[in-house]
């Protein structure tokens, strides 16, 4: 969001589901993916109502086993 020249400490979880398959007992990745269509929804909603709303999904992993699934809603409210 910063990147995007948007100032807001204002970010939560309002949302979250998460889905363990294994112990995570080594160093793991994080995996996300935003769309191009979902990214430029979001920012322009921030950009006219000042917050927005957004699903988004990772996968956490060692280097061969997917040990658990996110989902979760995120709200950002820019500062005023």
């Amino acid at each position: 969001i910063r990147e995007k020249g948007y100032q807001t400490n204002n970010i939560v979880i309002a949302d979250g589901r998460i889905k363990y398959s294994a112990p995570v007992k080594q160093d793991f990745i994080v995996k996300a993916k935003w769309d191009l269509k979902t990214r430029t929804h979001f920012f322009k909603a921030l950009t006219q109502n000042k917050k927005s709303k957004i699903e988004l999904s990772a996968v956490i992993m060692t280097s061969d086993t997917v040990c658990a699934q996110f989902q979760g809603d995120f709200v950002a409210i820019l500062d005023e």
